[in-house]
């Protein structure tokens, strides 16, 4: 089934890697969570995903007209493969969390919220980093700072505009440079990444940036006085669901609805008990996931339900109609890093949602991410959806 999908979406999935399947065929795979009578091709792509990509487990929530028609778990809830995953668990969503922070911003900026101490405004014009200088959020990290840090704008980094570099700081060299032991927070990150140089003068360039991304998620959360009440109060709620939270680095430090991540990659643990001892990457090896936003397919299915997507304005009005846009009505987006790959589909024109996360990302030549959304959109089109 999915290969004629892809065939009239122009594309097609990678072949299967060189290593031991989880699953020799889609048929070994549990399927749970609500049926959907002919909608089974729903089912036929996240398998042979499965299959093609060796993956483990995954989630796959469908609504339309703000209802939920599909809500399907795949695969095991554990690597032994001894209980089959329910639905409504929790996975981290790696790119999708800008959807659901870009979404908080501007709703901050809608409702016209005030900076702290300095009583600013939050505004796509405010030059936000000389605005926590003011505020003595920012102190001696700022000695050695590129002076074009404090033209940078809140909507410069919303729009991925702000010329700050894109860096991935080792978690020991934060530690050092903050002389702390402890693992840095998403703060302690903030003030690390301020001392850098900027890479193109703010607003002269687009490039992709999670960097400046993790900063402004982190200044959100210092404005309103944690991550839950920023994604909570401004995004989840008036989606009208509470699926979502932070994930732990340590397996045994999670939560019973968090899912378990798959990765062959390791690196040395971050965690000083550990003396240097090789971890999987999605388990402390190198990196923390501490403030990593959980959330379930289900709920961000909410989400698209009542959002634009990326967006703070309501998808629908009052009277339950789109609202008028000024663009195509569609929006895809993709998220992937070690033992997460995510997608989120709108087709705003008939109020159509798809989300679907899986806990293993291949790192392999030919795997193309626009393949699921070529995929779905293939039965989407076929359903008339």
């Amino acid at each position: 089934m999915l290969v004629a999908l892809l065939t009239m979406a122009g594309h097609s999935l990678a072949p299967a890697a060189e290593t031991q399947p989880y699953w020799a065929d889609s048929r070994g795979i549990p399927v749970s969570g609500q049926a959907a009578p002919g909608l089974g091709a729903f089912d036929d792509v996240v398998r042979a995903v499965m299959v093609r990509h060796n993956i483990p487990c995954a989630s796959l929530t469908v609504t339309r007209n703000g209802q939920i028609v599909i809500d399907r778990a795949y695969g095991y809830r554990d690597p032994s493969r001894t209980t089959p995953l329910p639905t409504g668990m929790l996975f981290r969503i790696a790119s999708l969390d800008k959807l659901v922070f870009a979404t908080a911003a501007e709703r901050m900026i809608a409702e016209g919220v005030i900076v702290g101490p300095t009583h600013e405004r939050f505004t796509r014009d405010l030059k936000i980093f000389a605005s926590l200088r003011r505020a003595g959020v920012l102190g001696t990290e700022l000695a050695d700072v590129d002076p074009r840090l404090y033209e940078v704008t809140i909507g410069q980094m919303l729009e991925h505009r702000s010329g700050i570099a894109v860096t991935y700081p080792d978690v020991k060299k934060v530690q050092e440079f903050l002389r702390v032991s402890r693992l840095p927070t998403s703060l302690d990150m903030l003030k690390y990444r301020v001392h850098g140089t900027l890479k193109d003068d703010p607003g002269s360039r687009w490039e992709y940036n999670n960097t400046a991304n993790e900063m402004l998620w982190a200044i959100m959360q210092w404005i309103n006085g944690g991550w839950a009440e920023t994604v909570g109060r401004y995004v989840f709620t008036p989606a009208s669901t509470n699926a979502f939270g932070l994930s732990k680095t340590r397996p045994r430090d999670r939560s019973p609805q968090e899912v378990w991540y798959a990765t062959e990659r390791t690196a040395q643990s971050i965690f000083p008990e550990d003396h240097g001892a090789l971890l999987p990457v999605t388990d402390g090896g190198g990196m923390s996931f501490d403030s990593t936003l959980i959330t379930s397919s289900a709920a961000l299915a909410r989400y698209l339900s009542t959002w634009y997507m990326g967006t703070g304005r309501p998808l629908v009005d009052s009277q339950g109609k789109l609202a008028p846009g000024n663009d195509n009505g569609l929006g895809v987006y993709y998220g992937g890093w070690d033992g997460t790959w995510t997608m989120a589909l709108q087709r705003r024109w008939t109020l159509t949602n798809v989300v679907v996360l899986f806990n293993h990302r291949e790192e392999r030549a030919g795997v193309k991410e626009t393949d699921l959304g070529q995929a779905f959109s293939a039965v989407l089109d076929r359903l008339g959806w």
